[in-house]
């Protein structure tokens, strides 16, 4: 049966729900077939051990010829069924695998790592737009299985890179978009990694300096074999009651070594404590990167970041794993003695710290390339999984940001209503009014996230979005904070005089803020807001930035500066309920909603 996972690239002739739907089943079908197999062997192993004692009952010895031919025939069946047993297991991951890319096209993709851990809520802009915690634009995108892949996913959301890093992401995210059976065999590999392999500790472990130099190791090594081999030659003599001296002077000088050599042993071996698998994991991982074929020249630039001296670093970590799990060996109560009198422990040890002497430095720079590929991946699926994508572009004069069609990409499955965006020197801040309910914060979500997105290397859900260097500031959904005794309108003040702050900034590093601004000074009363927010204007417009604000207060649209523009969404009531459509228009809006929606809820005379 073909192997869907073999196909180089996505067929271009169907779209994401397609393929996957394509590829889901057939793999079904595979199980299906597998799911006999299995079962068949496993009854042809159970007659053949039936056959096998009846035969040796029914003759009472063992001198039958076709015993050996049967007990052959039975192991031969043990390691068929166990390999149909493990190409089962990796057909139904991939089944979910597809079956989760599936859920995901249609707005279910809560199962998905959130980045929880990432929310911080002095950022700029990260929890304001969801960018983090369920339901998030992270939990969206992350398809990375390692700890590093997470991380480095997690840093370009919440920092803008450069335009020339930009650029190159945007090349690797479309070489690599096509290539969903690369995606799904990187994950599948990577989807066992225990959360034990800590990139960090690994790092650590790898720049701390050896407990002994070069040279006292090569003598301590020289020591061990030595007694060892002096032990090995002495045996025979004990075992024909010669002497037992020399063998006692061994053992003996063997358990001091050991012990003398205690702490730097633990020292050496405790960072890579039950950390075996997943080190063979990453090994597979890089191995798979390694043996890939990229054209992109970051791409390529990452994968010859991986090799050593000219060897490639899945050799080099699969050499640590070995090493690793050899030493370990000792951990089993029978083979500890043994383990003594052969310099087990030092041996494997000094061994191991050779390879940390060679290629410890390399070990961040191995762990980075792995999160950044799978990053790119990450960004990658996404604009597989939305071909309306589209690469911003940018311009490095201060033009503003302007975009056609934009839709928030967490809607996505919803068919959301998308809207244009133009913010420049002439329409340096957009006033957007609206009734409740009408879509006024969606869209400062829909402008951000986007401008997130683009500033990732991503493709953006747009038919067209153009922008200058920008950093991005934004305030949703401030809330009060009785643990720090802040006042929602405290609270959001200190937000803002913290975005502004930013301008200084970004101006040195040739960029302007972008700021949104949802439901401005909603926490103080009318007169207080409508000179409060001159203030805030005016400070932003002194620092050449621009921006969005949303407001329910009509007085706040009535701005004499030709800079600022008004915009705004409404609705229609049809007798029965209030009805939508998400469209922006031009001007400010002309009625409010708040009555009805009160009527519609039964309170007050109806």
């Amino acid at each position: 049966m073909g192997n869907p996972s073999r196909m180089n690239a996505a067929s271009q002739s169907n779209s994401p729900t397609q393929e996957y739907q394509s590829r889901r089943d057939a793999y079904q079908t595979e199980q299906k077939v597998l799911e006999k197999r299995a079962n068949n062997i496993g009854n042809y192993r159970g007659l053949s051990a039936l056959l096998f004692f009846a035969i040796l009952v029914a003759e009472q010895n063992t001198d039958n010829p076709v015993l050996p031919v049967i007990l052959v025939g039975f192991l031969a069946l043990v390691l068929w069924h166990r390999k149909v047993k493990k190409n089962l297991v990796l057909c139904k991951k991939r089944i979910q695998y597809y079956q989760g890319g599936l859920e995901r096209l249609q707005g279910e993709w809560q199962q998905q790592p959130s980045g929880s851990n990432n929310k911080d809520k002095s950022h700029p802009y990260t929890d304001a737009l969801d960018i983090f915690g369920p339901h998030s634009l992270f939990q969206l995108l992350c398809t990375a299985t390692t700890e590093s892949g997470k991380h480095t996913l997690a840093s370009w959301l919440k920092k803008a890179a450069a335009t020339e890093e930009i650029l190159a992401r945007q090349g690797a995210v479309a070489e690599l978009k096509p290539q969903v059976s690369f995606r799904e065999s990187l994950y599948l590999i990577g989807k066992d990694i225990k959360d034990e392999l800590h990139p960090k500790s690994l790092e650590a472990w790898g720049k701390a300096r050896p407990g002994l130099d070069a040279g006292a190791s090569k003598t301590v090594a020289v020591f061990v074999v030595l007694l060892t081999i002096a032990f090995l030659a002495s045996l025979p003599l004990a075992l024909m009651d010669i002497t037992v001296t020399p063998l006692l002077i061994c053992f003996v000088l063997q358990v001091l070594v050991r012990l003398g050599m205690n702490n730097y042993i633990t020292q050496t071996m405790e960072p890579l404590f039950e950390k075996n698998q997943a080190l063979t994991i990453v090994s597979a991982l890089i191995e798979h990167v390694e043996n890939n074929e990229f054209h992109d020249k970051k791409l390529q630039a990452l994968k010859t970041a991986l090799a050593v001296d000219n060897t490639p670093a899945a050799k080099k970590i699969k050499q640590l794993a070995n090493l690793s799990e050899w030493f370990y060996a000792e951990k089993n109560q029978l083979f500890l003695p043994i383990a003594i009198v052969l310099g087990w422990g030092p041996l494997f040890a000094l061994r191991i710290n050779h390879w940390r002497t060679q290629c410890g430095s390399k070990i961040t720079l191995w762990l980075d390339s792995v999160g950044e590929v799978e990053a790119l991946l990450a960004l990658a699926n996404f604009a597989y999984e939305n071909p309306q994508g589209h690469f911003p572009q940018f311009v490095d004069d201060p033009k503003g940001l302007s975009g056609r069609q934009l839709s928030h990409p967490l809607l996505a499955a919803h068919k959301p209503v998308c809207n244009d965006i133009r913010l420049d020197e002439q329409r340096q801040i957009l006033v957007v009014s609206g009734s409740n309910m009408s879509g006024k914060s969606t869209y400062l979500r829909t402008v951000g996230v986007n401008v997130v997105l683009a500033q990732t290397g991503s493709v953006v859900l747009a038919d067209a979005l153009r922008l200058s260097p920008v950093w991005l500031g934004a305030t949703m959904d401030v809330q009060d904070s009785i643990q720090e005794g802040k006042s929602r309108f405290y609270a959001e003040i200190s937000k803002i005089k913290s975005i502004i702050d930013l301008t200084d900034q970004a101006q040195q590093a040739g960029a302007r803020v972008l700021f949104l601004l949802d439901e401005l000074l909603h926490g103080t009363n009318s007169i207080d807001r409508k000179k409060g927010a001159e203030l805030i204007i005016d400070a932003f417009l002194d620092k050449a930035a621009f921006g969005m604000i949303t407001t329910h207060d009509l007085v706040l649209t009535q701005s004499h500066q030709t800079v600022i523009h008004n915009v705004h969404f409404t609705d229609e009531f049809d007798g029965e309920q209030l009805q939508f459509d998400y469209c922006l228009r031009e001007g400010v809006v002309t009625h409010s909603n708040a009555m009805q929606i009160i009527k519609n809820l039964g309170i007050g005379p109806q």
